[in-house]
């Protein structure tokens, strides 16, 4: 069984500069129909000394406010020593519909590379549409050697 029909991906957040200022305008997520999300949050250069940290917020309409509206214990520190490294927050059966996530930056500046949505576990049928945000997908099985 292949993954990609059974998820649906969506890029909520292109790449940020290095910077000190909060990242709260990614892509609010639809849950409607699945059961949970896993956010892919990409980093690259961190500057030592940096405060930053990433969680998930969450409401019933589809404007979920960052920090405002931030589902407990979602929030991870993300250390200064940590450049070009992943983090990931996967929720499951969130108790509100949409979901968004963020990040805070402080101190001394942070890149943000992207943030990437999975939602799983749809109720309807299999293959999954795919996000305007994802350009080509291909699935192949067992396939042989030569030319790609």
């Amino acid at each position: 069984m292949q993954l990609t029909n059974k998820i649906k991906t969506t890029l909520c957040k292109t790449a940020v500069a290095a910077g000190q200022t909060d990242i709260t305008d990614a892509t609010a997520i639809d849950m409607a129909g699945y059961e949970g999300c896993r956010f892919i949050f990409s980093f690259g250069a961190i500057t030592s000394g940096a405060v930053t940290s990433i969680a998930v917020a969450a409401l019933a309409t589809s404007s979920p406010t960052p920090e405002t509206d931030d589902m407990l214990g979602t929030g991870i520190s993300v250390t200064d020593g940590s450049d070009n490294t992943l983090y990931i927050i996967d929720i499951y059966k969130p108790r509100l519909r949409y979901l968004r996530p963020h990040v805070q930056r402080a101190t001394q500046d942070a890149v943000l590379n992207s943030i990437i949505a999975e939602q799983y576990g749809h109720s309807g049928l299999e293959p999954i549409a795919k996000s305007s945000t994802v350009t080509a997908q291909e699935l192949h099985t067992s396939p042989a050697q030569g030319t790609a």
